[in-house]
Formats: structure tokens, C-alpha cells, sequence
């Protein structure tokens, strides 16, 4: 529905005789893409090169149709050979219509082979080397999105000497490139190995935690409680953790690794390294409810992901009131959720009617809880199948 009211505005600007700029072509084909209605999105571009559209053929509205591809399921969602094909062929429609790639080009192309179902590390390579030999220089986000096909690909070796290589050329390389190929050793049990990135990744950019808006509360030492767990079981983790905790270094994120630990949690990658330690049902019960026990301690709401995952535990142990009662506390928290989502609109509206005073905006982002630990559809499900396991 939004993204039908975004091409009514669009079919508005250009009744009124306000010309589009790729700004405009790039919104609406992300939107195609976020919305999965790729074909909408091909019919889009094709009216906008047919009418000759100022700024149809550019780098930044062919950037737009590739993203379109890459978008079209959501992460840790991959990409099947098929799928990613179309933008493979809109990258040489780009080059036949006399459109140079771009930087975003690049970076865009990398990405995609990070995405795909076996990640294309030859072709993401090749592309580093074709941009390289364009005269573009890389940047962190080219870095960062390269070390992605690296760890997907289990080449941690290489992606930590391209590392090294690109920091020796001169590029302020970002924090969060060291995270996939922490989160490849880390998930291999490779203690060495992880040690080695993290010393490399603080020595490089003086910091052990991720940077990004999306890892900014995720220190870099909880890949140490994984590699630690899955190499050696529950107590290495439990005390790796309890080291990161002395110094002030957990988060969420650390009791997501040691829960995982408990259960014999297999991640999905890299595919059959982690092997369940074959514990007693009891035994893992019991550290699951340690782990639990733990974050309470330190004052950390769990994720819904993670109490999604306690409830199987609970339930499948005959623990059902625990079961319940934590999803008393997600629904409580929901409420929470909603109560700050209305304040938040009304602050923008406040805003938007007084001038652009974002002050009131700003007091409700604050007051907003950081980590959801709201119910949802999954969550009903889960507690219903539950009670009828037990």
C-alpha cells in the first residue's frame, strides 16, 4: 500500500511538470525490491529509458535496478543463481548504454556475490580487480562488503590478508569488517585464529567494538565466547564470558553465544562445523537456565529471537510455567512497544506542525527501548505448541 501511494506521488510530480531526478528512480526501485514486486520495478525503468527520462541513464538509477535484485529477500535470506541473474544483465545493459560503473556499482556487484546461496568469491574478486583497474579507489564499504564473500566462503586466511593489504594502501578501514570473518573462525572453534582478528582488528582502528549502526553495542569479544564454547563446551564459554563481564564487555549478543553453546545451537555457517556436544537433555537444561540466570543478573532483556528459543527449551523439558511466564513478559513488553511507537508518531507530527522542533523527537527516541522484546505472530505459535507438546 505505501509503496502504491509512493508511485501516486511520483505520477503527481510529473502531472504538475516537476521534472524527477535519480534520487526519485532510485527510492521507488528500492521500494520494487523491498516490496518484492520486481517486475513492477523492470516495467518502471523500462518507461523511464522509452520517455527518455532525464537521468534514467545514469550510474545512480542503474545502482538503483541492481539493488532492486539484491533486495529482493530479506537477510540472512540468500540468493539462488537465478535470481541474482537480472542484475548481472542490467550491469551490462549499464555498459552497452555508455554508463560507467560507479563505486556504489562495486560495491553493489561484491555484496551480491556475498549473498548468493554459495558465496561467488572468484567473481567478487574479479570485480575488486575490475574496479581497481578502473581507477577507483576502494573505500571502508568496499573493504567491509568484500570481507563478507570472504567469510562465507571459509577463506578467512585471505580476507584477513586483503585486510592488511588494503589498511597498507591507505584505506580507513571500518571496525565492522573484522565481523565476518570473526564470525567464520569463531563458528569453526578456531580460538588461535580469533585471537589473531581481534588483536589485528584493535590495533588497526584502536577500538573492540563494532562501530556501525548496526553492531554499535556489539563488542568484539563475544566472537571469544563462541570460538571458545564450540571448541571446548558450556564452561569455556561461561568462562569467557565471565572475563568480558569483569571489564565491562557484554551485551546481548554475549548470551545469545553462550545460550547457543548451551543447547548445541548448529550455526548456519559455515554448514556442519558446529556439532551438537551430545549432553544430556538435562545437562543442556541446565545450562540454558544458568546462561538465563546470568544475563538477569547483568540486567539484560533477552531478544525474542531468544525467548522464542527458551520456550522450546522449557516446554520440551517439561518446564511449561517458565514457558509462560516468559511470554508474559514479551507481551507486557509489547504493550510497552506500542505505547513509545505512538509517542514517537506524535512527536513527529508535533514537529512537523511547530516548525521542525525535533526536540520532543529526540526525548522519545531516548525513552524508546534499544532491544524489542516485544510478542508477535511466531510468538502465539510458539506458546500454543508449547502447552500442547507438554
Amino acid at each position: 500500500r505505501r509503496l502504491d501511494q509512493a508511485f501516486v506521488h511520483f505520477d503527481t510530480m510529473v502531472r504538475r511538470g516537476l521534472e524527477p531526478d535519480p534520487r526519485v528512480f532510485a527510492a521507488l526501485l528500492k521500494g520494487c525490491g523491498r516490496a518484492r514486486q520486481l517486475k513492477r520495478g523492470e516495467r518502471f525503468f523500462e518507461s523511464l529509458l522509452d520517455a527518455n527520462a532525464a537521468g534514467a541513464r545514469s550510474a545512480t538509477a542503474y545502482n538503483a535496478l541492481i539493488n532492486m535484485y539484491s533486495h529482493q529477500k530479506q537477510r540472512p535470506a540468500t540468493l539462488l543463481p537465478h535470481e541474482v541473474s537480472n542484475a548481472w544483465r542490467a550491469v551490462d545493459r549499464m555498459r552497452e548504454a555508455g554508463v560507467a560503473p560507479d563505486e556504489v556499482t562495486y560495491n553493489s556487484l561484491i555484496s551480491l556475490c556475498s549473498r548468493m546461496r554459495s558465496a561467488d568469491l572468484p567473481r567478487a574478486e574479479a570485480m575488486h580487480r575490475e574496479m581497481d583497474g578502473s581507477g577507483i579507489s576502494p573505500s571502508s564499504i568496499t573493504v567491509a562488503t568484500l570481507m563478507q564473500v570472504y567469510g562465507r566462503a571459509d577463506a578467512v586466511p585471505r580476507g584477513r590478508a586483503k585486510l592488511v593489504e588494503a589498511v597498507e594502501a591507505g584505506v580507513q578501514v571500518d571496525t565492522f569488517a573484522w565481523r565476518p570473518l570473526l564470525h567464520r573462525a569463531a563458528c569453526r572453534g578456531d580460538v588461535a585464529l580469533t585471537e589473531e582478528l581481534l588483536a589485528q582488528m584493535e590495533s588497526v582502528t584502536g577500538k573492540a567494538v563494532f562501530d556501525s549502526l548496526r553492531h554499535r553495542l556489539r563488542h568484539a569479544s563475544n566472537y571469544r565466547i563462541l570460538a571458545r564454547g564450540v571448541k571446548d563446551g558450556f564452561d569455556a564459554a561461561e568462562a569467557a564470558l565471565r572475563a568480558a563481564r569483569d571489564v565491562g564487555a557484554v551485551d546481548p549478543l554475549s548470551y545469545a553465544f553462550l545460550f547457543d553453546v548451551a543447547i548445541g545451537t548448529k550455526h548456519s555457517e559455515p554448514r556442519g562445523a558446529w556439532k551438537p556436544d551430545g549432553s544430556p537433555n538435562e545437562v543442556r537444561l541446565a545450562h540454558a537456565n544458568r546462561a538465563w540466570e546470568m544475563m538477569a543478573e547483568d540486567g539484560i532483556r533477552p531478544s525474542i529471537s531468544l525467548c522464542h528459543r527458551m520456550f522450546g527449551v522449557w516446554a520440551g523439558n517439561g518446564q511449561i510455567e517458565r514457558a509462560e511466564e516468559a511470554f508474559d513478559a514479551m507481551r507486557t513488553a509489547s504493550a510497552e512497544l506500542l505505547a513509545s511507537s505512538h509517542s514517537l508518531a506524535q512527536a513527529w507530527e508535533q514537529a512537523a506542525t511547530s516548525g521542525g522542533d525535533l526536540a520532543v523527537v529526540a526525548e522519545s527516541l531516548e525513552a524508546a527501548p534499544l532491544v524489542s522484546l516485544g510478542h508477535s505472530f511466531m510468538s502465539y505459535v510458539n506458546i500454543i505448541q508449547a502447552n500442547i507438546d507438554a
